[in-house]
């Protein structure tokens, strides 16, 4: 195994911008930060990186970057913060990624350290360490134009004990067309740590980009002569080059950039008197001084933004003429003068879930009021280092927690305020203008109402054919809803009636792509795959994307068609890029289970994250399951139940299995059988199996409240084996080997049930067929079987006392095998597929 050097990074930044700096008339452009700092390892914790961090995001604020801030990161944080940075990315995007910590040089390549990584080998970075070079791939795929690459390193090796000595400083890398990658000191060498609270480098770098009107390159020549003076030329910092434009951090109106593109395309910088008119508008933030700018100057060079900030005083106008439908705001305690540190801001946004207003910025502050679910609110500030809001309306103050609210474009918020709902044309037109706003899928529905060809689906032709016996039996409760209609959860369509409506409608209706869709549904629950498959895809020619979701799922289970997990994922990419939220949705179940793609649990969660913004349920489950288990992103169990809470009152029966789960273990929520009981009947009393199989486990033993009841456990784990839940058949099992629940005695069942729990990667079932092949219990006896299971269990089970059972039987049992009998065995574990079935 070759050698690796390590570095001990005291910080690590990656700047993207585009290449026309952003001044005030460039709205296109969005600045988005991520901010990372780490110092509390267990080996070597460093000084300055939080400090630094928080320095940076504070000016990064100051210029107008939306940052993402973390501080002593793990790996799976830092993946995660990573992940969310992305998404905000896009190709007129001017972004940040400052990294403060440790970092390590490896085969030319320079990695960053999270605190929790523990280090032995150079193989170990592949699993512990970020690449940094996979963050700049990230960069590029956004197609923003040009980028920055900072690295101010320290001098300490907290890994000297182990590791030879190589090269110090982190490795050379080339800069990319349209790039400029930045050292603290000379690539390696080593940087000095600094006396005060900031490392020497990243301090002089602050004071530059305080500077306003300077240029990239003028920023970090500042920086490389402080650097040099204040270390007495022992550290001089460094630059590799490939900009094409100019880019400018902190601007000002005197900044004239030098582009590339076009002239054509630039607007031309503003004259002396412009720029003077429009600093005496921003001073009174008046709308009639910006209205006055606009009749001076309509085509200027501030017109976007003062049309902006026209419209956020109209809607805030509009807000305080309608009393009636806004929350009470108290004006904000005077006991509070000194008040939280905010960041000023001027922007609308949106409730994108019912938010509650505080106080103050902290969760356990008084509730003063809330905003409903698309309810728009002025937002004037933003705390610092907290993801809480300033918010005013009606002159009244209060603070809502941020990701409650999303921030809208205020040319859509204006266009939708204008709207008359029997606008039809209107409605398009706005449809068409914002197919991605916020207020899109109220446009969408809007249509339905009125009969609008492009309500029932994307792509639809013809008139839409009024609501139908068809619709109220096997609409999809979660896609393109009708007035009037709820929808029907799968697991409680009744295939037999559902068809029959489905197929009247269909008839009456041919070219109707939604009742082709919905009859296939119905198919599709009553196993009549080839039919289902044949009408899913004639909803597909007619533009039904709920058509090519159901395809995909078809080919990832192999219903009706050979399994092609390749084919399903291909499909569910399809959709999700025409936005379609039940798309991003499957992409992201392909990439928590590894069905088509390599498993990536990170990536998945990137997935769930851009359907649940589109409120689509399931994956607002799914996503809470991931904050719940830690699983591709940072555990917070609080957010899961969040996530959880919305999608359960919205019927989803497994978001209310899971939510009566979080409240009767006390995850995320206060403990509280009563309530964990309700959620989980009524996910079983939807057929969720899962429900099922939980209420049967409650009669079972006595939880929740319940009685014990035997039979009625056995009656709730049949329900749920009738559906194929692996862990029910296991119960089931046990209770037929017992007798128990007025069950004879039957000991072939209870091995066949369990095998079956054992194929679905059940892992107790998996090591009881393990223990059934080393005794012969029930089974032949074969020692190769039986290490086979061992083998799946342990792979099945996290680390715990049963983990730890089952691997010392496995060890027992080896002991009594050959080599050769041991290949064997391992040989048909990585064989083995699960027969789970698969969800969506």
């Amino acid at each position: 195994m070759g050698r690796f050097w390590i570095l001990a990074g005291a910080a690590v930044a990656v700047v993207l911008a585009a290449v026309v700096p952003k001044t005030a008339w460039a709205q296109a452009e969005k600045r988005v930060a991520l901010v990372i700092g780490n110092a509390t390892y267990k080996e070597a914790p460093l000084k300055n990186p939080v400090n630094d961090a928080r320095a940076m995001a504070a000016r990064l604020r100051q210029l107008n970057f939306d940052v993402i801030a973390r501080e002593n990161a793990t790996r799976q944080e830092m993946a995660s913060a990573v992940a969310e940075f992305a998404h905000k990315l896009g190709p007129d995007s001017a972004a940040v990624i400052y990294y403060a910590g440790h970092g390590i040089q490896a085969r030319g390549r320079n990695f960053l350290i999270p605190i929790d990584a523990t280090l032995e080998s150079e193989t170990d970075l592949r699993f512990q360490a970020v690449d940094i070079g996979s963050l700049t791939d990230e960069l590029e795929q956004a197609q923003s134009r040009v980028s920055f690459v900072i690295l101010d390193a320290c001098r300490n090796n907290p890994f000297e004990r182990r590791m030879r000595g190589g090269p110090r400083g982190l490795a050379a890398v080339d800069a990319a067309r349209g790039s400029l990658i930045a050292y603290a000191t000379a690539p390696g060498s080593v940087a000095a740590d600094g006396a005060g609270d900031n490392g020497v480098y990243t301090a002089a770098l602050l004071k530059a980009l305080n500077e306003p009107g300077l240029k990239a390159e003028e920023v970090f020549k500042r920086v490389r002569i402080e650097v040099t003076q204040e270390t007495k030329n022992q550290q001089t910092p460094w630059e590799s080059s490939s900009l094409t434009g100019d880019f400018v951090f902190n601007i000002t109106v005197n900044v004239a950039p030098t582009v590339v593109a076009p002239a054509a395309s630039v607007p031309a910088a503003p004259s002396d008197r412009e720029a003077l008119f429009w600093q005496s508008a921003q001073s009174s933030n008046r709308a009639e001084e910006y209205e006055e700018y606009l009749k001076q100057f309509p085509q200027g060079m501030f017109a976007g933004l003062a049309r902006s900030r026209i419209a956020a005083a109209q809607q805030a106008a509009q807000l305080a003429a309608k009393p009636q439908q806004q929350a009470a705001l108290p004006p904000p305690q005077e006991a509070a003068a000194k008040g939280p540190a905010v960041e000023e801001r001027d922007a609308m946004f949106v409730a994108v879930r019912t938010a509650t207003l505080r106080e103050g910025p902290d969760a356990g502050a008084k509730s003063v009021g809330t905003l409903a679910v698309d309810e728009t609110v002025a937002v004037t500030g933003k705390v610092k280092d907290k993801n809480w809001l300033r918010v005013a309306q009606a002159g009244r103050t209060a603070y809502v927690f941020g990701d409650t609210l999303k921030e809208i474009d205020p040319s859509e918020l204006r266009a939708w305020t204008a709207l008359k709902k029997d606008d039809k044309a209107g409605l398009e037109e706005f449809a068409k203008a914002y197919p991605k706003g916020h207020f899109a899928g109220r446009a969408r529905q809007q249509l339905a109402m009125l009969g609008a060809p492009k309500a029932a689906a994307p792509g639809a032709s013809g008139s839409q054919p009024p609501v139908h016996q068809c619709d109220r039996l096997a609409a999809n409760p979660y896609i393109y809803p009708l007035p009037g209609v709820k929808g029907v959860p799968l697991e409680t369509l009744d295939p037999s009636s559902a068809v029959q409506a489905c197929e009247a409608a269909l008839r009456q209706s041919p070219d109707e792509p939604r009742f082709a869709y919905q009859l296939a549904r119905a198919l599709t629950k009553d196993k009549q795959y080839a039919k289902a498959i044949a009408l899913f895809r004639g909803a597909v020619e007619r533009g039904h994307l709920g058509g090519t979701t159901s395809i995909a799922l078809m080919y990832m289970r192999g219903e009706g068609v050979p399994k092609d997990e390749a084919e399903a994922v291909r499909l569910f990419r399809q959709a999700a890029d025409k936005n379609f939220a039940p798309g991003q949705y499957g992409v992201g179940l392909a990439y928590y289970n590894g069905f088509g793609v390599a498993k990536d649990e990170t990536e998945a969660v990137k997935w769930f994250r851009l359907a649940a913004r589109q409120s689509y349920p399931p994956a607002m489950n799914m996503l809470g399951l991931a904050y719940m288990n830690g699983r591709g992103v940072a555990k917070d169990e609080p957010e899961a139940v969040k996530l959880f809470r919305p999608a359960a009152e919205q019927g989803l029966a497994s978001a209310e299995l899971n939510l009566g789960r979080a409240y009767g273990a006390g995850r995320g929520v206060a403990k509280d059988e009563a309530e964990a009981l309700k959620w989980i009947r009524r996910s079983a009393e939807q057929n969720n199996s899962g429900g099922q199989w939980s209420l049967g486990r409650g009669y079972r033993y006595g939880l929740g409240g319940l009685a014990r009841d035997d039979a009625e456990a056995v009656r709730w784990f049949r329900a749920a084996v009738a559906q194929g839940l692996g862990a029910a058949e296991y119960d089931l099992a046990e209770m037929h080997a017992g007798g128990l629940g007025g069950l004879a005695k039957d000991d072939a069942e209870a091995v066949r049930l369990t095998r079956s729990a054992a194929d679905k990667n059940v892992p107790i079932a998996q090591s009881a067929m393990g223990t059934r092949h080393t005794n012969g219990n029930g089974v032949a006896q074969d020692n190769i079987e039986a290490q086979k299971w061992l083998m799946l269990a342990q792979r099945s089970y996290g680390p715990g006392d049963q983990f730890e059972r089952v691997k010392k039987a496995a060890q027992d049992l080896a002991a009594k095998m050959t080599p050769a009998q041991m290949t064997e065995a391992t040989r048909r574990a990585d064989q083995w597929k699960s027969k789970a079935v698969i969800t969506f």
